[in-house]
């Protein structure tokens, strides 16, 4: 586990590094799974380019959810679960569009609860990520579709850093995150 305060651009070099030091680079399989964060996909096209890009798959569910139950189907979830699992994202995006087209757009400002913005959120997620869900093929190839294992080590190095009666200076707190 790497653990860091840094910002993506350092933190991209540290995990480089090690990976390198580790010889990911002669691995057999190389996946880079990741959430949606902007600054996860600079990383992976910055230093681990070579590895074939994985959208973690429990994410890209969790929006199908989200846009779900927005819409008045109780068969949608199930659906569009079905669909990104077989690599059918263009079907879930094409009918989101519709939904969006439907509803209408979200107004500025708009609370994340609401439907409109739960479906427009769904959607440009979608969009954007649709090239990292080829999730079939990524089975095939015997890949991870899920970094679940990773976020619940960051969750208990933050509990351990920010839990209650835990005040670290900048510099300290970086320091423990390196032990």
């Amino acid at each position: 586990v790497i653990a860091s305060s840094a910002e993506g651009e350092s933190f991209g070099w540290h995990m480089g590094w090690r990976a390198w030091g580790l010889g990911a680079p002669a691995a057999a399989r190389q996946a880079f799974v990741a959430d949606g964060q902007a600054v996860n996909w600079t990383i992976h096209r910055q230093h681990f380019s070579h590895m074939t890009g994985i959208l973690d798959l429990m994410h890209a569910l969790s929006y199908a959810w989200r846009a779900s139950s927005a819409i008045d189907d109780s068969a949608t979830y199930r659906r569009y679960a079905t669909w990104i699992w077989q690599g059918q994202v263009s079907r879930v995006i094409a009918e989101l569009r519709q939904h969006q087209h439907r509803v209408g757009l979200p107004e500025t400002g708009m609370s994340a609860n609401d439907h409109r913005e739960r479906i427009a959120r769904a959607l440009t997620y979608y969009e954007n990520h649709e090239h990292l869900m080829d999730y079939p093929a990524y089975r095939r190839e015997g890949l991870p579709l899920t970094s679940s294992h990773i976020e619940s080590t960051v969750k208990l190095i933050s509990a351990r850093l920010k839990g209650t009666e835990k005040f670290w200076r900048r510099d300290h707190g970086e320091s423990l995150l390196q032990l």
